[in-house]
């Protein structure tokens, strides 16, 4: 269990104040014995100077008795020890012992300091009284070195007595102030502690979700700023947290009616997020925390994921999951590694476009035979019955011959639609572009334009479709050549960051801007009475599209009014 804050605060309080008590004891011990040491020393010191003044006329009378019983009473009066002693250290009165067992005292510290005239205390183990004494001595003066000495002792015992004494009221003393100071430390202590607690039982409710509960202190310092401050961060948690709330049901109202499928996956490619769509198109109940690929097995969403994650941009495939075919669209989510991805059912869309291919493909077979059928007779009727006015039979044959185009064209774009395939080989530009341009030598000559092919040196041969290629080439060529009055047509190819890039450009008439990002569907036509005029079928520049998509390649366009037009084809040298 570990210790609450009201027990740390408490114990470092306790601590900080045993310490100082400890402190305040040893150095008033110290302090306390230092100056009963002093105090004793001097009064020894003067006591010495009243013995000496005592003891000198016996001392000049060379009355030895007498200067033995004045040493004694005194040294019994004033509860010392009191010594005379000759220059030569030995002793001449004792006021406790027997002069007779007493050795020489020249060696005394106190004693050869004091012969130094130098007043001194010391404190020693005394080998006489088998005790440790205070010492002082001061010298009998006479006429040049001292007489003697005269040395007054005091057993040390007496100030330790004293000391512990003083030391046992200073000690009780600060005992008491450690309690006092204790006492208070815990109220300090739970003063602090008890609005801590507060606040955590407060933020554990919180944390629970009642973001009701306040806390209220009658205080006034910072606990009480951290409370008001807690208090509004609550309020704003509860508010935020409708608003997410709030948001969270409008998400999931939102994924529930979206009708296609939506998921979010994470980095290790576990399913976090989905709607009911989804869980219909993938047949679990419950995808979370089950990885993509177990739900969705087809690897054109893998690599998607995969492109996506090495930094391409958001990518759009055609999936097939079992009967069904899938449009997905994989996306990021900014400043996250999570993957958002949709599912859209397009099988009865191309179970549509399947059924309409057939029926283009059938209809194109039926009328190909009485078509060509019509067109045979008609050139009959013209060899055998030579008519004055023949423009009925003209305007036969030229519509005839429109929707004979029309359908060769449609079974091309259904052959290219179906099949999917290129039987590539390694081809020659220059050359291919020159087979292409004598196709098309006696309308540039009948209309008096121009035809520039411009084929970089270096150009290395490129794997192609050569018969593809030389329609996309005639298709391209053919509609110039159309919509060109005067000027000319430039094909120009040369190798650029690792493809080959082409363009067609002419100075016909140009396409309206509104015009451009439909131009490549089937049937569109951007001046429908020019088209019918020309023969024109609708679908050139789809197959156009088409082949430049079965090659790997990409196809743009540029058009200005009035000053031409410029197709830009980029087609994979790998």
């Amino acid at each position: 269990m570990r210790p609450s804050i009201f027990a740390r605060i408490l114990a470092g309080y306790i601590a900080v104040t045993l310490l100082l008590g400890a402190a305040t004891a040893l150095f008033s011990y110290s302090a306390i014995e230092k100056t009963y040491t002093r105090q004793l020393a001097g009064h020894l010191e003067a006591l010495a100077y009243a013995v000496r003044a005592a003891a000198a006329p016996r001392l000049a009378a060379n009355d030895a008795a007498g200067l033995e019983r004045c040493v004694r009473a005194l040294g019994a009066e004033a509860g010392v020890r009191i010594t005379i002693i000759d220059p030569d250290g030995s002793v001449r009165a004792d006021s406790e012992h027997d002069l007779a067992t007493m050795e020489n005292h020249g060696d005394r510290p106190e004693v050869l300091a004091a012969l130094s005239h130098t007043n001194a205390s010391f404190q020693r183990y005394s080998a006489t009284m088998r005790e440790r004494m205070l010492y002082v001595a001061v010298p009998l003066d006479g006429a040049g070195a001292p007489q003697g000495v005269v040395r007054v002792s005091q057993y040390a015992a007496v100030t330790s007595q004293m000391v512990a004494a003083v030391a046992r009221h200073v000690v009780s003393v600060t005992f008491i102030a450690t309690l006092a100071a204790v006492v208070v430390a815990a109220l300090v202590a739970r003063r602090i502690s008890r609005p801590v607690a507060q606040l955590a039982d407060v933020a554990h409710a919180v944390a629970a979700g009642n973001f009701d509960v306040r806390i209220t202190l009658n205080r006034r310092d910072e606990l009480r700023d951290l409370a008001e401050a807690f208090n509004y961060m609550t309020t704003r948690v509860k508010t935020l947290f409708a608003e997410l709330t709030s948001r969270n049901g409008e998400l999931n109202t939102i994924l529930a009616s979206i009708q296609e499928g939506l998921f979010v996956i994470d980095q290790t490619d576990r399913v976090i997020l989905w709607n009911a769509s989804f869980s219909r198109l993938a047949g679990v109940a419950d995808p979370s925390g089950k990885r993509y690929w177990e739900l969705i097995r087809d690897t054109g969403l893998d690599d998607a994921v995969q492109l996506l994650r090495t930094g391409k941009e958001s990518r759009t495939v055609e999936l097939q999951a079992g009967p069904r075919a899938l449009l997905c669209g994989v996306s990021s989510i900014p400043g996250s590694s999570e993957v958002v991805v949709t599912l859209r059912d397009i099988s009865d869309i191309r179970r549509v476009e399947r059924m309409r291919k057939d029926i283009v493909v059938n209809v194109s077979h039926e009328l190909r035979t009485p078509l060509t059928a019509i067109k045979g007779f008609i050139e009959t009727l013209e060899e055998e019955h030579a008519l004055a006015d023949n423009r009925y039979l003209d305007i036969i044959k030229r519509h005839t011959e429109r929707l004979i185009n029309i359908v060769q064209d449609l079974m091309a774009l259904s052959e290219l639609e179906q099949k999917g395939e290129c039987r590539r080989e390694p081809a020659d530009l220059a050359t291919l572009l020159d087979n292409v341009r004598r196709v098309f030598d006696a309308r540039l000559r009948e209309k008096g334009l121009s035809l520039s092919v411009n084929v970089a040196a270096g150009t290395p041969p490129i794997m192609l479709d050569v018969c593809k290629i030389e329609q996309l080439f005639i298709n391209l060529i053919d509609n110039a050549v159309k919509y060109t009055e005067q000027g000319g047509i430039t094909v120009s190819a040369a190798p650029a960051d690792g493809a080959l890039r082409i363009e067609v450009a002419d100075t016909g008439i140009g396409i309206p801007a509104e015009h451009l990002p439909r131009i490549f569907e089937r049937f569109y036509v951007a001046d429908k009475s020019r088209s019918r005029k020309l023969g024109g079928t609708g679908l050139g520049l789809s197959i156009v599209k088409h082949i430049v998509l079965l090659h790997g390649g990409t196809i743009s366009v540029e058009s200005e009014t009035g000053k031409g037009t410029r197709f830009v084809i980029l087609l994979p040298l790998a």
